[in-house]
């Protein structure tokens, strides 16, 4: 095959020409559907995005007064997965750019039918290079990678392909959507098999899924609902029930050195919706910390602790750590005369935290150990893979650890996260498993009722524990 070179003006006109075709074999799609609440009321002015497999938005729009939302987006139209190659290529070619239109990333099918050298370049719709790479490739179908970077204007690009006795060129559409698309870089990998390691590592790869998400913003009074749906072909999701938020953001409050912590209004209530990280109670008085296994064992005062930030991946510091989870308290310090929390702020007490579960129990969340238990409901939303998708599912703390039937919908606000306890002989556990929170109520001399949520469970329990136990403390607006 004689080779062939594209000069720049050249390119323009190719680019041209290809941005005609692609946006001429454009088919428009829509996705429908209507929110609406727990007793059907229609929810209107409702944001919802559409949203690719890389969670880049694509189209977005609200719904009107009666609920009904459509969204519209353009892609190829495609019977095939345009990746398959059954046969064995016979000549180098490239294939249809998927998805396309794309942000941040499209993969461009490379049919090889020998080993070969290939220089690999992006070019504008003004014939500037945006990127480049090479790579030695061999016999049989590859997958290029594409991922444009940030900074870019939306529009038609040009993808080149040139190696010995060929010079390949297949347009493209990128969909900027207002939001930065990560680094850029070209990959190249076999067609189900591994990447190149002899390409600038610049981009990491994922499986390319044909799935677009449809996500209904979390607001002030909704939370956060996803449905999968397929892509590339008109879709109705029916009808959507939000759940709705079951309290009013407090007006916050600061402890004596200056921490801020948010607050919630649970029905008759305001809780902080944070743990407890103060090191002197309201008095200005200091709190006791780093105590020996053994004094903290012994000791019949006040006293806090954290967390070793050595056991916790991604946390690298005590600060970090405090940051995450609060601090941990023992009972003296919950009952010292200084006062652990801010003016007009005390300890709840064990009634406190019943009031607490039987307002969640008034409106469907019952203190059991079902999915939909108060437990689960005062929970924090992060979690590893939850289901509940971006930006809830983290591995990155403060968070809970995965489930595969339990996890969080925080509908009350409340946030409660996993910050585990010191046992009453000075040992840590249980970070990303349990949280355990104070009562300022006393069972007996040595003991005091406690609260606990476990990751793997919907309830909230009730302990009575040793006061020389460490737990997180939150504190209710008096």
């Amino acid at each position: 095959m004689k080779n062939i070179y594209l000069t720049p003006p050249i390119l323009v006109v190719m680019l041209l020409f290809l941005a005609f075709r692609f946006t001429d074999n454009l088919t428009t799609y829509e996705v429908t559907g209507r929110l609406i609440d727990s007793d059907s009321n229609a929810v209107a002015a409702h944001t919802v995005l559409l949203l690719n497999e890389q969670d880049h938005p694509i189209a977005s729009g609200q719904s009107n007064d009666e609920g009904l939302f459509v969204l519209s987006y353009q892609a190829e139209a495609a019977s095939v997965d345009p990746f398959d190659d059954i046969q064995g290529p016979s000549e180098f070619r490239l294939g249809s750019s998927y998805p396309n239109p794309f942000n941040p990333r499209t993969t461009v099918p490379f049919y090889a039918p020998e080993a070969t050298q290939a220089v690999i370049d992006v070019y504008d719709i003004l014939g500037r290079q945006v990127i480049q790479t090479q790579v030695g490739v061999g016999q049989g179908t590859h997958h290029i990678v594409v991922n444009l970077g940030p900074g870019l204007s939306q529009g038609q690009y040009l993808l080149r392909v040139r190696g010995n006795g060929f010079a390949l060129v297949q347009g493209m559409t990128f969909i900027s959507a207002g939001v930065s698309s990560g680094s850029a870089g070209i990959h190249v990998r076999p067609a189900g098999g591994q990447e190149r390691m002899d390409i600038a590592p610049r981009l990491n790869i994922s499986d390319e899924t044909a799935d677009l998400r449809l996500l209904v913003e979390d607001t002030d009074d909704f939370l956060q609902r996803q449905v999968q749906i397929p892509f590339a072909q008109d879709y109705d999701s029916g009808e959507l029930i939000l759940t709705r938020k079951r309290y009013i953001p407090g007006d916050g409050v600061t402890d004596i050195e200056g921490n801020e912590y948010r607050t919630v209004i649970i029905g008759n209530q305001e809780w902080m919706a944070e743990n407890l990280r103060t090191t002197r109670y309201h008095d200005e008085t200091e709190i006791e910390t780093g105590l020996s296994d053994t004094d903290w064992r012994n000791t019949t005062t006040g006293a806090m602790a954290v967390q070793p930030h050595g056991t916790l991946s991604g946390l690298n510091s005590e600060e970090d750590v405090v940051e995450a989870y609060g601090r941990l308290y023992n009972w003296h310090a919950v009952s010292a005369t200084g006062g652990l929390c801010p003016a007009g702020w005390r300890v709840p007490t064990d009634d406190d935290w019943n009031t607490l579960l039987a307002y969640a129990d008034s409106l469907g969340y019952p203190n059991s150990s079902m999915t939909y238990g108060a437990g689960n409901a005062l929970k924090s939303r992060r979690q590893e893979e939850t289901t509940l998708g971006a930006p809830w599912a983290t591995f990155e703390h403060p968070r809970w650890r995965f489930h595969a039937t339990h996890r969080g919908w925080d509908i009350f606000g409340f946030s409660g996260h996993a910050g585990g306890y010191r046992v009453f002989n000075g040992n840590f556990d249980f970070v990303g498993a349990y949280g355990y929170w104070w009562s300022s109520t006393e069972s007996s001399a040595t003991s005091a009722p406690s609260r606990s949520k476990f990751h793997g469970s919907g309830d909230v329990s009730r302990l009575n524990l040793t006061k020389q136990f460490g737990l997180s403390v939150r504190c209710l607006r008096e």
